[in-house]
């Protein structure tokens, strides 16, 4: 389905304009400024919807506008007005003007992708020209691509702490005589005092039994001399027996408790405590290898099963691939750019870049199968016959914008109107606008000048 009579009215640069095509390409020609780019955006606004329509499509100083597309096979005409303040109206008809219900779900039906331009394709960035073709083929990776980058981060996370264990782990000794349990210095400690204390007892019942000791050698030389004087000191020497006695039966006692409380050697004990922490230190190091290989082991598991859920999403994002359809032989992508027989887009001559683009566009719109290409200026004589063979192959239609006057223009458009037409059709707006309006549309103007919004960000008429 193909464009057979457009005709615009006070679109952006447009007074009024009536082309009736003929051939696959039709080259809308002319100077800059003139109303070229309008031609295409009337095709845009006409079957493209509100999306494909800027804020402000009416010429400025008019308050109406109008586009009207006539497509052969189904003889629908579409005809969509616009006027100042209001929203846009849309009409599709039959031949014989009988208006269809629902006239945009008709064209939503029919139109594919109007603003695709491919010559704005090749001149995409890598990135942009695989987004499209991912759109064109039906696939959308960039929820599986989040979703794989995600598990890519997590899995390096995570084998770079395995590889931080292993290197601890390898860095650990192993004792394989170590104990399951450290030995308790504070236990040894604590027998150590116990002992030190009956040993200080020990000392101390010591140094009482040489007093008494002395005590009673003492009391026998006291005797020695009693006796020689026995006569003179058997009052004392009896005394002194009684004493004796005492202090035997004192250091009877003395002696008991020496039984009771015997000596202990502490050497054992300290040499204990001075292997103890060696001990100790070999339990921490085993322990240490045990939880480090009980980590690396878990992070082994975690990478396994995060490389198994990447290989999934691969492996569903290659099936998706293969059961794709692509518009041309050879055209496929990786993660980053759009290939050709295997090698990158940007590496395909500019004649193989024209051509992949063309046929893009042509399988973007299957029904209604038109092509709208707004710096043709870029396209040399070659380039345009390849265009024009190509659409006609396919039975396509394709409308090109260039900055020329030459034969190769199915039309010239000159100050909004087909140079040399002697089309009087009336305009749809005949009073003369307010100076506000005036003002107005100026501003809207300079405005669309910055930015329009005609056309694959290619500069406008306006």
């Amino acid at each position: 389905m193909k464009i057979i009579r457009l005709e615009a009215e006070n679109v952006k640069r447009i007074r009024a304009v009536r082309i009736v095509p003929e051939g696959a390409a039709v080259v809308i020609g002319g100077n800059n400024g003139e109303g070229k780019t309008s031609v295409l955006d009337s095709i845009a606004y006409a079957l493209g919807g509100k999306g494909a329509i800027c804020e402000q499509p009416i010429r400025t100083g008019s308050r109406k506008a109008r586009v009207i597309c006539e497509l052969d096979e189904e003889g629908l005409v579409v005809t969509r007005t616009f006027a100042r303040g209001k929203p846009d109206k849309l009409v599709v008809a039959d031949k014989a003007g009988v208006p269809r219900r629902g006239p945009q779900a008709i064209l939503d039906a029919l139109v594919g992708k109007l603003t695709f331009d491919p010559l704005g394709f090749v001149s995409m960035k890598p990135r942009d020209q695989l987004d499209t073709l991912k759109a064109l083929v039906g696939l959308d990776f960039s929820e599986l691509n989040l979703k794989r980058e995600r598990l890519y981060d997590e899995r390096t996370a995570v084998n770079r702490t395995a590889k931080s264990l292993r290197a601890q782990l390898a860095a650990i000794p192993l004792d394989l005589d170590a104990p399951d349990t450290e030995v308790s210095v504070a236990e040894l400690m604590t027998e150590l005092e116990q002992v030190q204390a009956a040993n200080e007892e020990t000392r101390r019942l010591l140094g009482h039994a040489e007093v008494v000791e002395a005590t009673m050698k003492g009391l026998h030389d006291k005797i020695t001399e009693a006796r020689e004087r026995i006569e003179a000191w058997k009052t004392e020497i009896k005394g002194n027996k009684g004493a004796l006695a005492a202090e035997a039966e004192h250091l009877a006692a003395i002696h008991e408790q020496l039984v009771a409380v015997q000596p202990h050697d502490p050497s054992p004990i300290r040499e204990r405590i001075a292997a103890a922490e060696g001990i100790n230190e070999k339990v921490r190091r085993r322990q240490q290898q045990v939880r480090l290989a009980q980590e690396v082991a878990a992070d082994d598991d975690r990478s396994e099963r995060l490389s198994g859920l990447i290989e999934a999403i691969d492996a569903d994002k290659a099936a998706q691939l293969a059961a794709a359809e692509f518009p041309v032989p050879g055209l496929g992508f990786d993660e980053d750019r759009v290939l050709l027989n295997e090698l990158p887009f940007d590496q395909a001559s500019s004649a193989e870049q024209l051509r992949i683009s063309v046929a893009m566009g042509l399988a973007l719109n299957p029904k209604l199968k038109v092509l709208l290409i707004r710096d043709g200026s870029l396209l040399d004589a070659n380039s345009l016959r390849m265009v024009a063979e190509m659409a006609e192959a396919h039975d396509a239609q394709v409308w090109i914008e260039k900055v020329s006057e030459g034969p190769e223009c199915s039309v010239i458009i000159e100050d909004g109107r087909v140079k040399g037409s002697t089309d009087s059709t009336d305009s749809t707006d005949d009073r003369e606008p307010t100076e506000d309006e005036v003002a107005t549309d100026r501003e809207r103007a300079r405005a669309m000048q910055v930015n329009d919004c005609g056309g694959q960000g290619q500069p406008s008429d306006v």
